[in-house]
């Protein structure tokens, strides 16, 4: 099995779910805008994910979304420390 193959297992949408469930969670940050420093990501309601893509200078809707889509996110990441932080903000 490979690095990557690894990752996919260990990172995978129920492992997600379970640690949303598990840290009452109901909030992981993507990433903040260039622009107003505003952090966007998931918003996470019991089984329900929805992605939040407005910021401080921006509005738009919340997108439904997934754990899988987490999950993939998690997958593209070059290492398991750099998975292992963004889980950390999981809150």
């Amino acid at each position: 099995m490979t690095t990557d193959e690894k990752a996919v297992q260990k990172y995978s949408a129920e492992w997600v779910r379970q640690q949303a469930i598990a840290n009452g969670a109901t909030w992981l940050p993507n990433h903040d805008c260039a622009c107003c420093g505003v952090y966007v990501g998931y918003v996470i309601s019991g089984e329900q994910v929805f992605y939040r893509s407005a910021c401080g200078c921006g509005w738009s809707p919340q997108q439904p979304s997934s754990f899988r889509e987490i999950a993939e996110w998690l997958a593209m990441q070059s290492a398991d420390e750099i998975r292992d932080r963004i889980m950390e903000r999981l809150r």
